[in-house]
């Protein structure tokens, strides 16, 4: 067992000083590798080794030499960037050892992860990242075209292309704030959900994350208010107030949707078969999307102030229900 533990805090230390390597080479494949592997590899490994190993004054000296050996091998900037992915593995698994329930697991998991986000900017906007990467996009598009196609073809698909990357990059330019988050937050699930399975194949003693069901998950009263907060600045407001609005909507908007999805998994399974149930949700998922997303607004905010499911009612006592 001792020998399993062990193993995972050396690959999750071979991982941050390989990755680094492969991130600072010379050769294209091996960045793109880098590059697609180290943002869920690195903090998912030293979750699984933190979640096995309760020595942590052990872990956080390797983690440290770990971090200076990237840095040394590679650069500062990757092993900065190594460093927040370290601290956010870390983070999280204590968080979880510790019992915390989700919404603050994740938030805290979060704030670990924005400089590995950040600093690969190099000091530019996330909008400007992303616009650089929409004319990388158009030039590559242009390259892929066939050389025999007409004048006009080529003018109405380079037309076309224009006005989905305007769109695009108008959604960014607006939501920047809440595609970050949301991507840290997939992020954050996606590693923990890696560390936690390694950690099982070693120790099935491995405590489970603190997950409340969905059918009975209820998002803060105070994303309410957030909500209304954010519709007053977005309508009302101008320039960046309201952009600050528009992110407060979404934000607080999408807490509610998953929490109206609660009402309606406790709902369906009140009223259909578990056949009636999958045949719901396949369509819903597949056909009625907006439906499902919109329906599942209403019942959020509707439930947060008439409790729908009657979750915030104490259980009736005995004499209640001999009564």
């Amino acid at each position: 067992m001792t020998s399993s533990r062990n193993l995972l805090l050396v690959a999750a230390v071979l991982a941050t000083v390989g990755l680094a390597l492969l991130a600072g080479s010379d050769a294209t494949v091996a960045v793109v590798t880098a590059g697609l592997t180290i943002w869920l590899l690195v903090p998912g490994l030293w979750s699984a080794a933190a979640l096995v190993n309760s020595d942590w004054r052990r872990l956080a000296t390797t983690a440290a030499v770990a971090v200076m050996m990237s840095g040394l091998a590679c650069d500062w900037l990757i092993g900065a960037i190594l460093g927040s992915l370290t601290l956010a593995g870390l983070v999280a698994s204590w968080a979880t050892i510790s019992r915390w329930r989700t919404l603050p697991l994740v938030a805290v998991t979060m704030l670990a992860l924005i400089p590995s986000m950040a600093l690969p900017l190099a000091g530019i906007s996330f909008t400007e990242a992303v616009t650089e990467q929409v004319v990388l996009g158009r030039e590559w598009y242009v390259d892929q075209m066939p050389t025999d196609i007409s004048v006009g073809d080529r003018s109405a698909a380079l037309s076309a292309f224009d006005d989905a990357s305007e769109s695009y990059l108008a959604l960014v330019d607006r939501f920047w704030p809440s595609l970050v988050m949301a991507w840290l937050a997939c992020q954050t699930v996606l590693f923990l959900g890696l560390g936690w399975g390694l950690a099982r194949l070693v120790d099935r003693g491995v405590p489970r994350p603190v997950l409340t069901p969905l059918a009975i998950w209820r998002a803060p009263f105070a994303s309410v208010w957030v909500l209304i907060g954010g519709l007053m600045l977005s309508l009302a407001g101008g320039g960046a107030a309201a952009e600050v609005g528009w992110n407060l909507v979404a934000v607080s908007g999408t807490l509610l949707v998953f929490q109206g999805l609660g009402v309606q998994v406790w709902l369906v399974r009140r009223v259909m078969s578990p056949l009636g149930q999958t045949i719901y949700w396949i369509l819903g998922a597949l056909v009625f999307s907006p439906v499902l997303i919109g329906v599942g607004a209403l019942f959020g905010l509707a439930d947060q102030w008439l409790d729908l499911r009657r979750l915030r009612r104490p259980p009736a006592s005995d004499d209640e229900d001999e009564t």
